[in-house]
């Protein structure tokens, strides 16, 4: 099955395809915005008309949210910044609406959503930003980037585009905790700068969380370890972040020898799954957001632990106090 998946800060989405079908289901559960019912149980919010063929992408914002099957982006919830793409219709999208994305050529490469604002990464590596820019969210707008295959990942204010193929990453955006990872701490980062990685070391993935950041990394013997950086606050580094805020990518060791694997970020906590089945959080860990049931006395894990309940999960999403694993 075709399918893609987010979770934000009070609603959660997954859109599936069967195999050679033109029919996406898109269900979701949650609050996506104020003026919008509560779903307290998995409803279904469309159907939507895709390729069969399609590659899914989507993402979920604070109060909006996008998917794409490569050609097309919906976008429902809060439009109060134009973060939907169209400034000029409404103020909410009650549901999934097909909407131009303006200047959006040869399809779309993948979607983010962050705080009232949105990044579309088109299949020429174009940025096109939509929404509230008080924060530099927008620097990325029109930024062509001679990069294959895009990927972003969106934060409260701040936003990465980045490619595995060319082992790259860029920042823009809210940076006053240093999670746009280029050194040193500001504002906002109003240009689109690059993330400096280790000389031997490849990109191997992403994940951001609203102000923090974790990345997964291999050297030339195909050793995989953790890269974070951003808020130290409530053990979001771990021990990483032990001398507070890192704005570089900072080594961070997994216990006995764990090799990552992918890795989702939360508002204020990290997943990490292991090729060995096992998953790592550490982060915020209060409302059972970390699945260790009774196991969590303080309100932060300071440091990776393991979490026996999501073992062998085959995909994990975070948001605002909510995990979602899928197994299969």
């Amino acid at each position: 099955i075709n399918a893609e998946y987010g979770a934000g800060e009070n609603y959660t989405f997954l859109v599936a395809q069967e195999p050679q079908s033109r029919s996406s289901r898109l269900l979701a559960f949650g609050q996506l915005c104020a003026s919008l019912p509560v779903a307290a149980a998995p409803t279904l919010v469309a159907e939507l008309d895709v390729a069969a063929d399609a590659t899914l992408c989507g993402d979920v914002g604070a109060t909006h949210a996008l998917v794409s099957d490569g050609k097309r982006v919906w976008a429902w919830g809060d439009n109060s910044f134009g973060q939907c793409g169209d400034s000029g219709t409404a103020a909410v999208f009650g549901a999934p609406t097909e909407v131009a994305w303006s200047g959006v050529t040869g399809g779309v490469s993948d979607v983010a959503c962050g705080t009232d604002f949105s990044v579309v990464a088109d299949a020429n590596g174009t940025l096109h930003a939509y929404g509230r820019g008080d924060a530099g969210q927008l620097a990325g707008n029109g930024a062509r980037l001679d990069l294959r295959d895009v990927q972003l990942a969106a934060g409260w204010g701040h936003c990465f585009a980045y490619s595995l193929a060319d082992n790259v990453i860029f920042a823009w955006g809210a940076n006053r905790h240093g999670q746009c990872g280029v050194g040193g701490v500001s504002d906002s980062e109003q240009q689109v700068r690059r993330v400096g990685l280790g000389a031997d070391e490849r990109l191997e993935a992403l994940a951001s969380g609203a102000t923090h950041a974790v990345a997964i990394v291999s050297d030339d013997a195909e050793r995989r370890e953790l890269r974070v950086w951003g808020s130290a606050g409530d053990a979001k580094l771990a021990q990483a972040g032990a001398d507070g805020d890192q704005s570089t990518p900072t080594p961070l060791s997994l216990p006995n020898d764990a090799i990552p694997q992918f890795v989702a970020c939360g508002v204020d906590h990290t997943l990490v799954r292991c090729v060995d089945g096992r998953v790592f959080a550490w982060g915020f860990a209060q409302h059972g957001v970390a699945a260790l049931g009774e196991q969590v006395p303080l309100q932060s894990l300071q440091a990776p632990t393991v979490v026996p309940a999501l073992h062998n999960a085959t995909l994990l999403s975070c948001g605002l106090d909510v995990s979602i694993a899928i197994f299969s």
